[in-house]
């Protein structure tokens, strides 16, 4: 069945590929280091720890706690010592390769998602949903990153993807495809430990809704035999015996060792509005809950609602936590549709024809934006690329006023952990910390000196070239926040500034 419908659409897979494929490479060449700290802090730099590049003082709390598994750390570190072997020495130069792995992941899940999803959707519809699934503007953005979310998603939707190709073929090899799953559905916990609810909602479809009970052995136990070897690689990680799953879930909801704050219930359904587009994201939250009671015997279903459920009610809650859901909304978004339109409910064709055209044009000018500013990132992060780059062919001097003088800038003793960290380092970069910026002189010849401070001690008209700012002027937000949190947004400002 899979295999004629393929067949009718095979120019179209081969277009949408060939031109995912082009964006998965161009992202990942320009995104910056890092989506979001964690990515680096917690497990590129465990890594360099290995390596014996980065001190276990500088290391981010979490190691100390123990609470993050040494599976993907031990990934990265492989995969850095293979790119040593290959002469592959320059740091940012293996971080790209990294994302360019990660892109090249996420194509083939991707993929592997969309082609088993295909008997699901109408014939008139497929085309479409080809498509829309690869040309889906987000995953782009998180897809190309060697972080924990991405690399639960990628295996997730490819143990989803073999269940369904299983049961639509009717696949006599249950034994193995089973313990593919179960492997699979191991590594997306160890990678990101929520993800066992989605896990959870996989193993309650087939035991309720395909009654499956032998092959159900076979997957826990490919399941256990993955997260016994994860075992391994937190004694590798931590050089001791620790069960880090227990210690993570003691620290997040027990003993909860860092007061990350609480986000109200609308914060997910915000944040879906602002970070896919008002269009894609209005079309996301009207389809979910649409997809849930129409659709409520899929697989896709059970997967997807216990983890988005336990996302709303946890009190913590960040974008990055809805990544594994993020690819899985095209898919969505036509069994809503399909579903709406069995039950015959009402649909204004004007509406429906706004809505259309809405999200095709804030997708398009999405995907662009991708393309021509995915690198652009208000962050410290901007500071190591710049820094590197000017490394290159010079001498960089970063001057650091006080934390005595200025409360705004970070205290020299964490600079390395927060703002620059060990292993993004270049031999060519000297750090100075002064008193005031009265006193810095700058140098001549090929020596390129900037300044690290912010707004309120480098004012603009101030002598001085501003080389790369964290965040753009948003002076405007001033009046609709307060001044208190803009405020407090500012204090981690700050300016590059050539002298």
């Amino acid at each position: 069945m899979i295999k004629d419908i393929i067949a009718s659409h095979r120019r179209t897979f081969f277009s949408c590929i060939t031109i995912s494929l082009l964006l998965y490479l161009v992202s990942a060449w320009h995104s910056a280091i890092y989506l979001h700290p964690d990515e680096h802090y917690q497990i590129v730099e465990f890594a360099s720890y290995k390596m014996g590049i980065t001190h276990a003082d500088q290391m981010a709390w979490e190691f100390a706690e123990q609470i993050r598994s040494g599976a993907q750390p031990l990934l990265c570190y492989a995969l850095l010592r293979s790119f040593e072997a290959l002469h592959i020495t320059d740091h940012y130069s293996q971080l790209f390769l990294l994302r360019l792995l990660s892109g090249l992941l996420s194509l083939l899940s991707l993929t592997l998602l969309c082609i088993t999803a295909l008997p699901f959707i109408r014939a008139e519809y497929r085309r479409t949903f080809i498509i829309s699934s690869f040309l889906f503007w987000y995953p782009y953005v998180y897809g190309v990153h060697f972080s924990s979310e991405t690399w639960s998603a990628c295996m997730i939707m490819m143990a989803i993807s073999l269940l369904v190709w299983h049961y639509q073929r009717n696949s006599e090899r249950t034994a193995w495809l089973f313990a593919g799953v179960g492997g699979l559905l191991g590594l997306a916990f160890l990678f990101r430990f929520q993800t066992a609810v989605i896990s959870l909602g996989i193993l309650c479809w087939l035991l309720f809704i395909r009654k499956e009970r032998q092959s159900l052995l076979y997957l826990i136990s490919a399941g256990l035999l993955v997260l016994g070897l994860g075992a391994l690689t937190d004694r590798w990680l931590y050089e001791e015996w620790v069960f880090v799953p227990w210690r993570y879930f003691d620290a997040a909801f027990i003993h909860q060792h860092s007061d990350f704050g609480a986000q109200p219930l609308y914060f997910f359904p915000l944040f879906f509005i602002l970070m896919l587009t008002p269009a894609l994201g209005i079309v996301a939250l009207i389809a979910l809950p649409v997809a849930f009671i129409t659709q409520p015997r899929i697989i896709y279903i059970w997967a997807l609602l216990p983890f988005i459920v336990l996302h709303m009610l946890v009190p913590h809650k960040e974008w990055r936590f809805f990544y594994p859901v993020i690819s899985f909304i095209p898919l969505l978004v036509f069994l809503a549709w399909q579903g709406w339109r069995d039950r015959a409910w009402p649909m204004p064709s004007h509406i429906l024809s706004i809505g259309k055209w809405s999200v095709v044009i804030f997708d398009i000018i999405a995907l662009a934006l991708l393309i021509f500013w995915s690198d652009v990132r208000f962050d410290q992060k901007i500071f190591e690329q710049r820094i590197h780059h000017l490394a290159r062919t010079g001498t960089v001097m970063i001057y650091e006023t006080s934390a005595q003088v200025s409360p705004y800038i970070l205290p020299k003793a964490t600079i390395p952990r927060d703002l620059y960290p060990e292993y993004l380092r270049d031999s060519s970069v000297h750090e100075i910390l002064v008193s005031d910026l009265a006193t810095v002189t700058p140098h001549g010849g090929d020596t390129v000196t900037l300044i690290c401070t912010d707004q309120y001690e480098w004012p603009h008209g101030k002598k001085g070239l501003v080389v790369r700012h964290t965040r753009p002027d948003m002076s405007w937000l001033r009046h609709i926040i307060g001044d208190d949190i803009n405020r407090e947004i500012e204090l981690n400002n700050y300016y590059l500034i050539r002298l």
